[in-house]
């Protein structure tokens, strides 16, 4: 059971029934958590101390359902585990490129130990294209563009 009461911008969950936990009441509010197709969105998740690794992690397709199996392609050192208080603490630091782009669409991920499943909130992979204002997502996730009058930064 994973008892998360970390707040994080990228949650992860121990059910698909907890997806899209900025719903309010039938509705469900669009906050489009984006990244880029070269990286995994950071996330830290705690659970019962154990001795089972990640053993896979997928990324599930949200509207086809359809699966690709990625921990091969996390660069070594981007996955940490710690132990403190009583609990495991399982960090992906997403400060590397993976060794495959991702497709672009809404994705969730699929994390497993061989004892327990995780499932992330659901994100957006954007392909170095432009949003509707025409500022270009960069690989790094950001957005950045300079006009003579301002420069736009959003992280």
């Amino acid at each position: 059971m994973i008892n998360n009461n970390l707040l994080t911008v990228f949650p992860i969950y121990d059910s698909l029934s907890k997806q899209f936990h900025r719903s309010v009441g039938n509705d469900v509010c669009t906050f489009r958590l984006l990244t880029s197709k070269y990286r995994l969105l950071p996330f830290q998740f705690r659970r019962a101390p154990s001795v089972a690794v990640i053993t896979s992690i997928k990324v599930v397709c949200y509207n086809e359902a359809t699966e690709t199996e990625i921990l091969p392609d996390i660069p070594t050192g981007q996955m940490h585990y710690a132990t403190t208080s009583g609990w495991d603490y399982i960090t992906y630091f997403g400060s590397e490129d993976l060794d495959e782009v991702l497709d672009a669409g809404d994705f969730y991920l699929e994390i497993t130990d061989g004892e327990n499943t995780w499932y992330s909130e659901v994100f957006h992979v954007v392909c170095d294209v432009l949003d509707d204002d025409g500022y270009r997502i960069s690989r790094d996730g950001n957005v950045r563009e300079w006009s003579d009058d301002e420069l736009r930064l959003y992280i």
